[in-house]
């Protein structure tokens, strides 16, 4: 059975309730049961609520049963850098943990479908990739009031303040 105690810390839960296991190490569940959290309205979960530590982070990972940055799928520091796949993030948004990071069939960036995605980003051992996969229109580079001003068209030209045509330039 559950034990439910209030302080003036907050509300503190102890025991099991529905196979789930609470205690001071965390909760718990059998291998046959899912964790769900529902909130009909806004949720919030707060890491260094005391403002004691630097290095607090709030980490979603897979077989762990610590609170070790192992395994880390996701990870939010307290400065507010994320990182997908990588627990230390070096920029806001860091994605992956090796020098190549996703392919041309999986990029570790990707915008569209599954395998008609229209941007897809990735490392190779040695290079940085930015794909266009399926699109006829192919890269487009905006500015703030001129709109495009840079295009690479599917074929490899490079059109400069135009958005069609042979007569661009494809360098080789």
């Amino acid at each position: 059975s559950a034990v439910l105690s209030t302080a003036s810390g907050g509300i503190t839960v102890t025991g099991t309730v529905n196979n789930m296991t609470i205690a001071d190490s965390g909760f718990t569940c059998p291998t046959s049961q899912n964790f769900i959290i529902n909130s009909p309205n806004a949720f919030r979960i707060n890491i260094d609520s005391n403002n004691d530590g630097t290095a607090e982070a709030f980490t979603v990972g897979h077989n762990q049963d610590t609170a070790a940055n192992t395994n880390v799928l996701f990870n939010i520091t307290e400065s507010g850098k994320a990182s997908i796949g990588h627990s230390a993030a070096n920029a806001n948004l860091h994605v992956g943990s090796s020098n190549a990071t996703g392919d041309a069939t999986n990029p570790a960036i990707q915008i569209g479908g599954s395998s008609t995605y229209r941007l897809g980003m990735y490392t190779s051992a040695e290079g940085a990739v930015i794909e266009n996969k399926n699109g006829d229109d192919g890269l487009q580079f905006r500015v703030k009031t001129a709109g495009e001003a840079v295009r690479i068209d599917a074929t490899g030209h490079v059109l400069v303040g135009k958005t069609s045509g042979t007569s661009g330039n494809k360098i080789e």
